[in-house]
Parts: structure tokens; C-alpha cells; sequence
């Protein structure tokens, strides 16, 4: 029919969309009855698999690229879980953070499928295990302006520079006997670039999980305390003396370890706010929700409620060899000012995957070199001075004789 796209290319990005415009878009869809029964039935879908084989990416990090920001036409944002498959066999796993399968579980899921997959048999001749229920097609009819609005969403995130880079010679292992975690290590360089980028120090939110195994959602802590300021400071300034700066960056360690903590104690007030308006219920759940909206007001017109803007986020979920690229590469976050980031310290080297701001101008490899910089110098800091000794005389050992 005139005015609408093809079946193939037509739905899935709507899922794509902002928030506010799918409550626009999917309320117009519905209008069609067939829409409202092709809803019906993927609704409560847990997992959706997308065929990408016109795509054969030559490295995991550019699968990991174009399975986020390429050909969104074939994706459904609203499943659980998504697998998409390549035309070379690469494949990816996306899940989804508001069905609370995310950080640890995200990746232990992803690490135990891989596993699996690789187990099974991929003979012709092998035995089925079971029928498969038949496939059911979805009949949609989307007007073609329902997909230009969406996409005009899309393109406001999508990004396409390299997104995924490896830190190497820098890792674990340069921490070990230090008294300072890697991971401290990594978000100290990360202020350290930020700083030298911006001209002051940026709030540096890092994402905790809760869990190990099943989840318990998120806290986050803010890693730019005093002690960690003090550090950046001097490790721009040259570092002049080593032992002085040992010891800030092992009080910058303890100030940020403190920060985790104690943002794992408690609740965020977020989920408390949630879960008592969850116990709510008809006219009492309106009284509540106006009363708090109310109070919020009134705060903020008396300059108690200064909501300070989310700047940098930082994310280092539990790692498996089986996955080993993290992140949304490909895709800005329009929820922080500066940019995100995913990180894997490994023994021996780092990867990190960027995802900048909507309006962060600074180019990933540039920002990548920054921080590579940052991290080999604290990593230097934190070496102990017998190790390092050890090095430089097996280093001699190394160099040969001259007569």
C-alpha cells in the first residue's frame, strides 16, 4: 500500500526511538488492528533473534559495533534478550537493562551461553532434540512517517567511530603488591584525562553491582573524592617525588574503596521512593505521587534540589574470556554530559569501549590515548620499588656485551 514500508524494514526500529516518542509512535500504531495482534503476541517474548547475514564483521569489537547501531530496522529493544547472528557465525548477545538483565548476570549469561553453543553438535546428521513449533509471521502495516520520526531519534545517538580499544602492557599485574586496586588505578587515569580535556575535575560516577549471581540492580558511587582530586593534581603537575605520590594515590585507593562501600550499604532512595509507591494503590497512589511531586517543587524553587548533572560513568562488570567485548559501541548516551565508558582490566592489558555524550566533541582515539597515558603512569607510581629494581636489572641481563 501506498505510504507504508516494507514488513522487513518497517518495526523494529520504532523500538529504537526516545521514550517519549515510542508512547507517541506505538499509541498512532495500535490504531490498526492488525498492529494491536502483532503486539499482542511479541509483548511478552523473552528472546528475539536477528539474522544480520549481509554483515561479516572481521574483528568481535566491530560485530559488538554493528550489532548496537547497524540495521536497528532488525532489532526489538523491547525483548529481554536479543541474539544477533552475522553471516560469518559471529554473534552477540544484547540485553536489557530495564528487565534487569545487566552487569554480572548479564555477563555470566553471556559467558555460560557461549559455552554451550560452542558444546553443541553442528552435523547434518545429528540427532533433533525436539520439534520446533511452527512460525507464526507478524503482519504489520507502519505508515513510512512513524519510521522517519524514529530514525531522526536514532541518528541523534548513533556514532560511528571506533569505539573499542585495547590499553596494552598495562594491567592487573603492574598493581600487584602495590596496596592499590586496578581498578582504582583505571578511574584515577580516567579523571586525569577528563581533567586534562575539561580544565577541571569531572564527577566520575562508577556503577557497583549488587550481585554475583542473580540481580539486585545497581548502586553507584561517586570516585571524584578529595583524596582523588589531590592525586590528579599532582600526577599533572609531573609527580616530582615518587614516594609522595604513592602515598596519595593509596589514599586516593582508600578514599574511593570507602565511596563503594558505602554506596553498597543502602538503597538508593530512587528504588526506596519505587517500591513504596509500589504499595500504593488507587486514589492513595495519586494522593502520593502529587504530594511528592509537590515537595520536589518546592525544594527546587528554594535552591534545596540543585540536581547536579551525571558527567561520566564508568562500568567494570565481573569479565569472562568468553565475552570479550562489553559495552554499547557505535552508540552516544544522551543521560551523561561527557561520556561513558566500559573497561576490562585484564593481567596483562585493558579494553575499553567509549560511548560519549550526545554532545561530547572530543574524538575516541584521542580521548583513548589520554587515558592510555594516565593508567601506564600510575601503574608506574604503583610498582614497588623491589619490582622495579628486579626489572631494570633484568633488563641490564638483557642488553648485550660490548667488548
Amino acid at each position: 500500500k501506498k505510504g507504508f514500508l516494507p514488513v522487513d524494514r518497517a518495526v523494529g526500529v520504532l523500538t529504537s526511538a526516545r521514550h517519549m516518542t515510542q508512547m507517541q509512535l506505538f499509541g498512532q500504531l495500535q490504531r490498526d488492528p492488525a498492529n494491536r495482534q502483532a503486539l499482542r503476541a511479541i509483548r511478552h517474548s523473552f528472546v528475539t533473534l536477528c539474522l544480520d547475514l549481509d554483515d561479516e564483521p572481521e574483528s568481535v569489537a566491530e560485530a559488538a559495533r554493528l550489532a548496537q547501531s547497524r540495521n536497528l530496522h532488525n532489532r526489538w529493544q523491547h525483548a529481554s534478550l536479543q541474539f544477533v547472528v552475522f553471516g560469518n557465525g559471529r554473534a552477540c548477545t544484547l540485553c536489557n537493562f530495564n528487565a534487569y538483565v545487566d552487569g554480572n548476570p548479564m555477563m555470566r549469561g553471556s559467558a555460560e551461553l557461549q559455552r554451550r553453543a560452542t558444546g553443541a553438535p553442528l552435523a547434518s546428521q545429528s540427532p533433533a532434540t525436539g520439534s520446533l513449533p511452527e512460525p507464526v509471521e507478524l503482519q504489520w502495516r507502519v505508515p513510512e512517517k512513524l519510521i522517519d520520526v524514529a530514525l531522526r531519534d536514532v541518528e541523534w545517538v548513533r556514532d560511528s567511530q571506533q569505539a573499542t580499544f585495547e590499553i596494552p602492557g598495562v594491567g592487573k599485574r603492574d598493581f600487584e603488591g602495590s596496596g592499590v586496586a586496578p581498578v582504582s588505578g583505571f578511574v584515577l587515569a580516567v579523571q586525569t584525562a577528563a581533567k586534562e580535556l575539561i580544565g577541571e575535575h569531572a564527577s566520575v560516577l562508577q556503577y557497583l553491582t549488587m550481585s554475583r549471581y542473580c540481580c539486585m540492580g545497581l548502586a553507584n558511587a561517586d570516585a571524584t573524592t578529595p583524596a582523588a582530586k589531590e592525586f590528579v593534581d599532582y600526577l599533572l603537575q609531573g609527580a616530582p617525588d615518587r614516594a609522595e605520590a604513592l602515598r596519595l594515590l593509596r589514599e586516593a585507593d582508600t578514599s574511593q574503596r570507602q565511596a563503594y562501600r558505602q554506596a553498597r550499604r543502602y538503597l538508593p532512595f530512587s528504588d526506596v521512593l519505587s517500591l513504596f509507591m509500589a504499595t500504593r494503590r488507587g486514589v492513595k497512589r495519586l494522593y502520593v505521587s502529587a504530594l511528592l511531586g509537590m515537595s520536589m517543587f518546592a525544594l527546587k524553587l528554594l535552591g534545596q534540589l540543585d540536581r547536579k548533572d551525571t558527567e561520566i560513568v564508568l562500568s567494570h562488570p565481573e569479565i569472562f574470556p568468553e565475552v570479550p567485548v562489553v559495552g554499547r559501541p557505535g552508540i552516544r548516551l544522551p543521560y551523561v554530559r561527557y561520556f561513558g565508558i566500559h573497561y576490562q582490566i585484564l593481567d596483562d592489558r585493558t579494553v575499553v569501549t567509549y560511548m560519549p555524550s550526545v554532545g561530547w566533541k572530543v574524538p575516541n582515539k584521542e580521548l583513548n590515548e589520554k587515558i592510555r597515558s594516565a593508567f601506564a603512569k600510575i601503574a608506574e607510581i604503583a610498582r614497588s620499588p623491589e619490582r622495579v629494581s628486579a626489572e631494570k636489572t633484568e633488563g641490564r641481563g638483557e642488553q648485550p656485551r660490548v667488548a
